[in-house]
């Protein structure tokens, strides 16, 4: 019997991922699409900004889990394994990237997802650097 990894994914509390260590909060990733524009009278028109909202751990960098990427881990990068409320959404490393977790912000340095199926994101895990 083959698993269903969309109703996995739909049941998966990220609850359960603190297990791993590490703080849970909300997560809200800003993205801007399109770029400000004028208008032909000259009067500036800016880009939208969406915010998609989901659930995440955050936890940190060590020696143990060291990047399985290009990108260099830096001093203060953090992790986080996020589930979002879209179920669309998939957050990228575009500079107009913004998270914000408890707070403070996070640039989007590298982003893996999880998807067993290769269709379904269960999870994403997210190299983020906080922004100053």
């Amino acid at each position: 019997m083959a698993t269903d990894w969309k109703k996995f994914a739909e049941d998966l509390n990220v609850g359960v991922l603190q297990e791993l260590g590490g703080k849970k909060g909300n997560i809200t990733v800003a993205v801007s699409e399109g770029q400000a524009t004028r208008s032909k009278t000259g009067k500036k028109i800016p880009s939208v900004t969406s915010l998609y909202t989901g659930t995440a751990v955050m936890g940190k960098y060590n020696s143990e889990f060291p990047s399985t990427t290009e990108t260099i881990i830096q001093a203060g990068d953090v992790k986080f394994v996020a589930q979002f409320d879209d179920k669309t959404f998939v957050p990228t490393e575009k500079k107009d990237e913004t998270i914000t977790f408890g707070g403070i912000a996070y640039k989007i340095i590298n982003v893996g997802r999880v998807a067993p199926d290769g269709v379904t994101n269960v999870v994403f895990v997210i190299q983020a650097r906080r922004v100053n």
